[in-house]
């Protein structure tokens, strides 16, 4: 090692699963300083947990303005016991999720294993087809599931990045690139993003957890994400007025009708499909901020899990995933397939990649 690298820097991502992809920045590229935090530090907004629909069932008034749903609904189908609609692309199904104003939207992905190059992932997709939509309709900050490295304490943030190595193996050595661009094109639209930056004690936790490190920096990785979408939410809120009231159930949605009802801004987070969970398992609560920021905006959160269908296996781990028994990948393999799994939560399922 060269003495002009002495002091590299390490950005670690984490997983659905609990996998990590860390590599080193001297400073001479993009680094966690590209990314660090320059936000608000406002107080916490509180409010009551609510659960808000869809969207407006066709011809029926319009809570928020007053006037009627458009037409031309795009109707739900059933994918085994859940509702479900299929689109073209997948901007257009994000669009429709946007009639539900949110506050905040967090995506999870599964990340890219080796052996799927060539297979556009879900990052890449997001960058493309979300981030300008998101821009266009009040974004204003994204936190991405990268962390900083603490200033001070070399050796242990070290210790931590060994404690991962074993599941960092069956990654794709290019996600941890993607997450960096993706905060640099968020940064071009005009969405400001932000890095998780953990402290020195934060990282021995992690360190003294010796086995349970994996376990210990997914706790950590919801807590700093839910401390940063707090802080987000309040200033949002500060910054407008306030989101208008969500509007009725329906079997449909529609494109278009996004626009001129979205929050006048809105907080993202992009990391692994784990973090985002509003009803995580039991065992999986302490790893997931979605509960604690559905009850923050009274119901103005959306989880939404985007899939690569190239990736999904006939795996325990994939078929504990509350969607897998009631899609079918048969079914309409060249159509975006956008399944409810609960009043919160979505999982978007891309096209096959045509070959």
């Amino acid at each position: 090692m060269t003495p002009r690298r002495t002091h590299l820097r390490w950005l670690c991502l984490v997983v659905a699963a609990g996998l990590w992809a860390c590599r080193a920045s001297d400073g001479s590229g993009t680094s966690a300083s590209t990314l660090a935090e320059r936000g608000p530090t406002v107080g916490v907004a509180s409010a009551a947990s609510g659960a808000a629909p869809l969207a407006t069932p066709v011809g029926a008034p319009d809570r928020a303005g007053g006037g009627a749903a458009p037409s031309s609904p795009i109707p739900a189908v059933q994918c085994g016991k859940l509702r479900c609609w299929r689109f073209d692309k997948a901007n257009q199904a994000l669009e429709v999720l946007l009639v539900r104003r949110p506050e905040v939207l967090a995506f999870g992905e599964a990340h890219a294993l080796v052996g799927t190059e060539g297979i556009p992932t879900a990052t890449e997709r997001f960058e493309t087809q979300f981030l300008p939509l998101l821009a266009r309709n009040g974004a204003a900050q994204l936190v991405v599931e990268l962390l900083a490295p603490a200033q001070g304490c070399e050796k242990t943030v070290q210790k931590v990045k060994k404690q991962q190595q074993p599941v960092v193996r069956q990654q794709d050595v290019g996600n941890q690139d993607r997450f960096v661009r993706l905060g640099h094109a968020s940064k071009a639209l005009g969405i400001t993003p932000f890095i998780l930056e953990p402290s020195c004690e934060e990282y021995a936790g992690v360190a003294r957890g010796g086995a349970d490190g994996v376990v210990r920096m997914l706790e950590l990785i919801a807590q700093k994400t839910e401390v940063k979408l707090t802080k987000f939410v309040a200033h949002n809120r500060q910054g407008g007025s306030q989101p208008a009231a969500a509007t009725a159930s329906s079997e449909a949605l529609r494109p278009g009708d996004a626009h001129p009802k979205v929050a006048p801004r809105l907080a993202l987070a992009y990391g692994g499909a784990m973090h985002n969970d509003v009803s995580p398992s039991a065992d999986k609560e302490r790893f997931s901020f979605g509960k604690q920021i559905v009850s923050l905006t009274a119901g103005r959160y959306l989880e939404v899990d985007l899939i690569v269908p190239e990736y999904i296996k006939d795996t325990q781990a994939w078929r504990d995933l509350p969607w897998y028994e009631h899609f079918d990948p048969n079914v309409a393999p060249q159509a975006v397939t956008l399944l409810e799994v609960g009043p919160q939560s979505y999982t978007l399922i891309f096209a096959r990649t045509a070959q």
